[in-house]
């Protein structure tokens, strides 16, 4: 019975971790998909990309609901081309 209420109180806060996990991390899904989008552009030949990276957040202006709930992203792709 002991064994069954540690198995219980277990899966609830894995459950729980994975909800909160969910749930803070979904503005960050929200920004890499949109960088992912600027990064998969086609770049014309003889172009290579020497740097790329992306931030997300209020510093950005829009605040938590300015772009319609997404996130604000500043996202960059340095390249370099002969």
């Amino acid at each position: 019975m002991k064994s069954k209420k540690i198995a219980i109180a277990s899966i609830s806060i894995v459950l729980i971790g994975v909800l909160i996990y969910a749930l803070f991390n979904q503005e960050y899904l929200y920004a890499k998909s949109f960088a992912d989008e600027l990064y998969d552009y086609p770049l014309p030949d003889k172009t290579k990309i020497v740097d790329k990276n992306f931030d997300y957040g209020v510093i950005f202006g829009g605040g938590p609901s300015g772009s319609g709930g997404y996130p604000t992203v500043a996202s960059f792709i340095e390249i370099e081309n002969e």
